[in-house]
Order: structure tokens, then sequence, then C-alpha cells
């Protein structure tokens, strides 16, 4: 019988939060902080892929721990922030430190 908030039940919603941060590029991107674009997060986060970066980006805002901002510019001008729950968490994240 599987209890609120018990991990080891595959209905355990903070089971489902921890998969999705324990991804391997997860806590990279969410490090970043400050808006980027995805080219900066290209080049900052060494050795991920493009492909590999757009499917994170697109399960984190997802998820509601990052937003997209598209500027409808002339040229793709797209940036990725932070949302305060990401903040939040990576604030947690740090202090354990």
């Amino acid at each position: 019988m599987a209890f609120p908030g018990d991990v080891y039940s595959s209905k355990c919603s903070a089971r489902d939060a921890l998969g999705l941060i324990s991804g391997k590029w997860v806590m990279l991107i969410l490090l970043a902080h400050s808006p980027l674009r995805n080219g900066d997060l290209l080049r900052r986060i060494d050795g991920i892929s493009q492909k590999v970066l757009t499917r994170t980006s697109r399960q984190l805002e997802q998820h509601g721990l990052i937003e997209r901002h598209d500027y409808q510019e002339k040229s793709a001008h797209v940036e990725y922030r932070l949302t305060a729950v990401a903040h939040s968490l990576v604030d947690t994240l740090c202090a354990l430190d």
C-alpha cells in the first residue's frame, strides 16, 4: 500500500520531480541562471548536443522550471529564463554546498 509522499510508489509526485532534476544535463541548465539564448547554453555546457539541449529545455519548460521568451524579431531571438520555482530549487541546492 502506498502512502502520500511515498517515494517508493510509482504514483508519487516527488518521485517524478526527483526523476526530472536528476537528468544528466538538467542541473547544469538550471545553474546557468541568467536569461540565455540557446547558443549561449550550448557554449557554456561542454559536451551537450543541440538535440539533447532542445529536448531537456522543452521538458523543463513543460514542468514550469524555465520560460521561453520569443522576441519576435527578424532574426530568431529566443531566451530561456528560470521561473520562480526554479530559482527556489537552485537556491536550495546551492545552500547544500
